[in-house]
């Protein structure tokens, strides 16, 4: 599961903490489930998030898999939601023309793109990248916007967004 943690100040863009979280297949499925929450609950408070983005489900033809994902977004958003935070979802095609400009594009076309975005030394791991992108769409989608009304500066306070995306990459099967 990739974890990111972006800040929006004046049209800047910065990420302040990315992470992999990658859990041990001993590890049973509730575990791993509490694992994510927890991990969820540390992002928040440290960073003081004021807003969550999220990349919506995808597609599955398998139920297995479908229980999974929806499993590992409901322990994640049930820490979001304890912390009472607006939450944007946004589909992979429209995160990566936000970011890249082409809904196609590549794992590494949106990586590339991310290291000049966020001023980033090198490409971010792909499940860290597909996070940082997720945080980016808001804003670049119009969704931040300080010249909005007042209670829409309110929901986005802070201008921090705090992402998840790809959560099913890392779970054991």
């Amino acid at each position: 599961s990739g974890f990111a943690v972006v800040e929006v100040r004046q049209g800047q863009f910065k990420l302040l903490d990315s992470l992999t979280l990658k859990l041990s297949p001993k590890l049973d499925f509730v575990e791993c489930l509490g694992e994510l929450f927890l991990t969820t609950q540390r992002f928040l408070e440290t960073f003081a998030v004021k807003a969550v983005g999220i990349e919506s489900t995808i597609y599955v033809q398998n139920s297995k898999t479908a229980h999974i994902l929806g499993s590992v977004r409901g322990a994640c958003l049930a820490a979001v939601a304890l912390k009472n935070l607006p939450v944007k979802e946004f589909p992979p095609l429209r995160i990566k023309k936000s970011v890249v400009g082409v809904g196609q594009a590549t794992k590494e076309q949106v990586g590339k793109m991310l290291v000049q975005l966020l001023h980033l030394p090198a490409c971010l791991p792909p499940d860290e990248s597909d996070a940082a992108a997720t945080g980016l769409t808001a804003p670049l989608q119009g969704c931040y916007d300080e010249s909005k009304t007042e209670p829409r500066r309110l929901l986005w306070k802070n201008n921090r967004f705090w992402t998840f995306s790809g959560p099913m990459w890392c779970l054991p099967w």
